[in-house]
């Protein structure tokens, strides 16, 4: 069968995933799930806390007025919801790496990300994750040590021959036995049970997690948890053939922001908290009957939401009834007054039933925590996280000290920088210069920042290098191909040292490598019009709001001017 998979800035990619012959078969064939020993002891509560699709980030990028994330805010989070009862903190895979492969240029600064991180994770208190898609960017080996140290365990039911991964773990939780395991399908591997992955072979997903949910059912578990490092319609089709598992914890592109619990297949949900650890999901979970099915307890949502639907039409029909003693017609005002009375004794339910607790005898509540600039930061992660950022100069001078930066390919343009180009392009390059926004919000913010270089709040493609040096961040490999021109392209630059002198965001940036046009001063050796995907390989989630935050059109009436498009700004003015 053929899913659809909805990767952000890359489309919607077809995956052909073959992971069994037939949806009846394979339920056929799945073990027993057994049923969990009844409670003796009354209801048990516990919390879980999980991240998913972390990607290495440590800190957010800063782009935004109100970043989201870095690693300094976890544990300030955790450490109230523990202050709140028992709690499992769990990670569902992707954590180390925002990449497959690691060049050499990069090996330090990725070293010493990955240290803070897992240092942070630690101090936090992740127990558990699974073998994430972007783990091993440099090897099993090396993820297995990191996370060895760190004291964090890998489950996964499907991966085989992964150094320290276990097929499932069971943890006692407050008195709650919660039963984790793990399952991992990347999206680039052919969809047939035993396939190669990496170092790693690949276990038909459904058998081995039917496996290993019947294993913890077996053992006691009141609670089990996947970790899952696949895609949402590929856990659609995966939780219709495996029976016994509660929640399914999505760590494969779980999306830019939260979503709302997903009821997969009766009983057993699907969550989802964002990425890049800009929020954390938080779970509570009441058990009185370990053999009823888990149901959702969302705090009111759907009351209120029932609520304010009854209130529309109450305000509707209010409306119709002015309207019929207007007119005189009393039997009208009276078969309406009558229905306005029935609505308000719904509401009164609806909002009664928003406030209830739950009856359930088996249930969850979930919410997505923001780790935004109000979260408490830890004190001794703030530091680490200072001294990462300053140590990136010299730790990148050292990967970077023998590399040699790759040339353009034979007959391709190079770089040549925007200074090049304001020769020819002088009422452009002046035009760029002063293509700038004010955002209220930023100066707003930096207003409370005693001599911030910035106080406008200006923000620009002439000024990107301006921004980068304002964060701190111009030692930042992974900050600098957005805020500089021809970063790791051929016949560009590659090493961070040379950064400034490719600053800001120029010519080149937007249209490509321009030695062939200096040259010849000809219109067909460079590209004029700039394409959306292009300028969304920088503008992107965490660097903008939100996917839909990005207005191409609304931009494009920013950056072109005099000299520089000026006649398609003026169609774009004209609505064409």
């Amino acid at each position: 069968m053929t899913l659809k998979l909805n990767r952000p800035l890359a489309g919607p990619v077809a995956v052909t995933v073959a992971l069994c012959a037939s949806l009846l078969t394979l339920a056929a064939a799945c073990p027993k799930v057994k049923d969990a020993p009844a409670s003796t002891t009354g209801p048990a509560q516990v919390n879980l806390v999980f991240q998913g699709s972390v990607r290495g980030w440590v800190e957010p990028c800063g782009c935004t007025v109100e970043p989201l994330g870095g690693v300094h805010r976890v544990k300030a989070e955790v450490d109230k919801v523990r202050q709140r009862g028992a709690t499992l903190v769990l990670d569902a895979g992707g954590l180390l790496f925002d990449r497959t492969e690691v060049p050499p240029a990069a090996q330090c600064q990725e070293d010493a990300r990955v240290k803070l991180l897992l240092a942070a994770a630690r101090s936090t208190g992740v127990e558990l994750t699974t073998v994430g898609t972007y783990d091993l960017a440099k090897g099993d080996a090396y993820r297995a040590a990191v996370l060895k140290e760190a004291g964090i365990t890998a489950v996964s039911a499907n991966v085989e021959g992964a150094a320290g991964v276990v097929p499932r773990a069971l943890k006692d939780v407050g008195g709650m036995k919660v039963g984790v395991t793990g399952v991992t399908w990347p999206e680039d591997v052919p969809a047939a049970p035993g396939a190669e992955w990496k170092s790693l072979r690949l276990k038909d997903p459904r058998e081995a997690l039917a496996r290993e949910v019947a294993a913890l059912r077996g053992e006691g578990a009141q609670l089990v948890v996947v970790l899952a490092q696949l895609s949402r319609a590929q856990v659609m089709q995966l939780m219709g053939a495996v029976k016994g598992v509660d929640l399914v914890m999505l760590g494969w592109e779980p999306g830019e922001s939260p979503a709302s619990p997903q009821e997969v297949v009766p009983g057993t949900w699907l969550l989802a908290a964002g990425a890049q650890a800009q929020y954390l999901g938080k779970v509570a979970v009441t058990v009185k009957d370990p053999k009823a099915p888990l149901s959702y307890d969302d705090n009111g949502a759907r009351a209120a939401a029932e609520a304010k639907r009854v209130e529309e039409r109450i305000k509707l029909m209010e409306a119709q009834v002015a309207d019929f003693q207007a007119r005189g017609d009393e039997a009208n005002v009276k078969a309406r007054q009558e229905k306005i009375a029935q609505l308000r004794a719904q509401r009164q339910a609806a909002t009664n039933a928003g406030v209830a607790p739950s009856s359930a005898p088996r249930a969850f509540t979930f919410e997505a925590l923001p780790l935004d600039s109000k979260v408490a930061s830890d004190g001794a992660l703030a530091d680490q996280l200072q001294a990462y950022k300053t140590s990136l100069p010299e730790l990148n001078a050292r990967c970077e000290q023998d590399l040699t930066c790759p040339p353009a390919p034979e007959g391709k343009p190079r770089y040549v920088g925007t200074a090049a180009c304001v020769d020819c392009h002088a009422e452009a390059a002046d035009f760029w210069k002063k293509a700038v926004i004010k955002d209220a919000a930023r100066a707003a913010k930096y207003a409370r920042v005693p001599g911030h270089p910035n106080p406008q709040g200006e923000i620009g493609h002439a000024r990107a290098w301006r921004t980068l040096e304002e964060a701190k961040a111009t030692g930042n490999r992974d900050c600098i191909a957005c805020h500089t021109v021809g970063f790791e392209q051929p016949g560009g630059f590659c090493k961070t040292s040379e950064a400034s002198k490719w600053a800001a965001v120029g010519c080149e940036s937007c249209h490509g490598p321009g030695s062939a046009h200096v040259d010849s001063e000809e219109k067909q050796d460079i590209r004029l019009a700039v394409p959306e995907e292009h300028c969304r390989e920088c503008h992107h989630v965490p660097h903008i709001e939100s996917t839909e935050s990005f207005v191409y059109k609304e931009k494009l009436k920013v950056i072109l001017g005099p000299g520089h498009g000026a006649a398609r700004l003026k169609a774009l003015l004209e609505g064409k």
